[in-house]
């Protein structure tokens, strides 16, 4: 169900800005579906959440390794992972974080890729089946010189992993899901399909 800004005044969804461009182009996404964000530095996390406030956290793309940034994401993860009032999105740095935080090992790729699109053929996990998905292919597209390996973990919580060629590209918990791709990114064939989880939580949740 399409929700216009009048309706979201109840959530807040903080998109977590890891200095790049991209943040912008996720926040006119989440417009696009009548859903209105704030983007904060990562450099101001641990400042500005209340956690006992229904929420939409989204950790966005950046540069380097995700554990550049562990001294203040892991803390933060620490405290939102398994809350049911908190739902976390990661896209592409923002997913090698939450996976990294899982305990999976993030490497350099063999052929890093900027701006290149990519065919898959999506899990049949039941929330990309309520989004409406007619295809099981559909195009991605991205923009990322790391990798998360696909092996075996002790979970930190229960999740699911979406795999290629030995590399995490998609996982999901009860409230969290992540994208090594830009869903936002015109490369992306259908960015509905991926923003679903966001939508279905928060009506869920109404």
């Amino acid at each position: 169900m399409r929700r216009n800004l009048k309706e979201m005044q109840d959530y807040k969804i903080q998109l977590i800005d890891f200095n790049d461009s991209f943040a912008q182009n996720i926040r006119s996404e989440l417009h696009r579906f009548g859903l209105r964000c704030e983007i904060l530095n990562y450099s101001s996390l641990g400042h500005e959440f209340d956690f006992s406030k229904r929420q939409v956290i989204i950790l966005g793309p950046g540069p380097g390794h995700p554990d550049d940034y562990k001294e203040v994401t892991q803390t933060l993860l620490r405290q939102i992972m398994g809350r049911k009032n908190i739902y976390l999105m990661g896209i592409c740095l923002g997913h090698q974080i939450i996976l990294r935080y899982l305990g999976y090992e993030v490497k350099r790729r063999e052929s890093p890729k900027h701006g290149q699109s990519r065919g898959l053929n999506l899990p049949k996990w039941r929330e990309l089946e309520q989004a409406g998905d007619s295809s099981r292919l559909i195009s991605v597209q991205e923009y990322n010189s790391l990798i998360v390996l696909d092996h075996q973990v002790s979970p930190k919580i229960n999740h699911d992993t979406f795999s290629d060629n030995g590399e995490i590209l998609m996982s999901r918990g009860e409230n969290f899901v992540t994208y090594q791709f830009h869903p936002e990114s015109v490369g992306t064939s259908n960015s509905g399909v991926f923003f679903s989880f966001l939508k279905k939580w928060i009506d869920e949740n109404d």
